[in-house]
């Protein structure tokens, strides 16, 4: 695994950690190419702040795919789900 890759993963968990708690974990790359991030520890049954949203959207950005591993669907309403889907923007 190139450098590059292993020091923006490192950085992303970090940046993770900060945000959202210890218990975040960041999976880098997902595919040799370099694409994919798999993050897991993060609830999205709960608001999000403007801090956390930027760094979603930097993660797909630079990763190009992001996955968001271990919801709880059980506890995820349809308002939590438009809330989500609002952070991304109009389709």
């Amino acid at each position: 695994m190139p450098d590059t890759i292993v020091d923006l993963s490192t950085d992303l968990e970090h940046r993770f950690k900060a945000e959202f708690g210890d218990q975040v974990t960041v999976e880098r790359p997902l595919a040799a190419s370099g694409m994919g991030a798999r993050v897991t520890g993060v609830d999205l049954c709960e608001p999000l702040r403007p801090a956390q949203v930027e760094l979603l959207l930097d993660t797909l950005a630079h990763c190009r795919l992001l996955t968001i591993a271990g919801q709880d669907l059980g506890r995820f309403s349809l308002a939590g789900f438009e809330r989500f889907a609002n952070y991304w923007g109009a389709p």
